[in-house]
């Protein structure tokens, strides 16, 4: 049974729709994978983790949704340009929408050093075997381990979103020459 996807519209919605049931099935492999080895790695590994799983989340469900609905249709000059504008626009929607994830997920890494460290700021005052000088001098050396934690954790999540926003650049460019591909494969 063939479908019409003759327009760019509908070509677009093809491949928006494909591109998001492959991207959510990658996604939840992902997630699996990670919780599985969280506790196991360190935070550079995780994030060469985050950064290859991107670039495949990335990839794997656009050629999948690519090669989908170009498996029976063509479009024409105009057309092809236009689901290439589409296509520009979905990515930089979808760029949006991974940098936001990063600033949530780096918020939340900050909020959660901020309760530790009050946490420990209140342990380390209640405690009765240390004079006020040894618990203001333990308490001003978690603030500077934790000031230096987020430092870290900041330079880390602006290399990660960069490197997402290249990986994004480049998907781009595959993806334009996947169309060409599969363009040029119909004649």
């Amino acid at each position: 049974m063939e479908k019409d996807l003759k327009t760019s519209g509908k070509m677009t919605w093809g491949f928006i729709w494909r591109f998001i049931l492959y991207y959510i099935i990658l996604t939840i492999i992902f997630a699996v994978i990670y919780n599985i080895l969280s506790g196991h790695i360190n935070m550079l590994i995780s994030s060469i983790f985050s950064i290859v799983m991107m670039a495949v989340l990335i990839y794997i469900p656009s050629k999948l949704a690519t090669s989908d609905i170009f498996k029976e249709k063509k479009l024409d000059a105009g057309n092809e340009w236009k689901f290439k504008r589409n296509i520009i626009i979905f990515y930089i929607i979808l760029m949006i929408f991974v940098s936001f994830g990063n600033v949530i997920n780096y918020s939340l890494i900050i909020m959660g050093l901020e309760e530790s460290k009050s946490n420990s700021e209140e342990i380390i005052n209640e405690s009765e075997n240390m004079t006020d000088e040894e618990k203001t001098q333990a308490i001003q050396q978690q603030s500077e381990y934790v000031a230096q934690v987020e430092k870290v954790q900041k330079e880390v999540y602006v290399i990660i979103s960069m490197i997402d926003i290249i990986l994004f650049i480049i998907g781009v460019i595959l993806e334009f020459r996947m169309i060409k591909k599969y363009q040029n494969d119909i004649e």
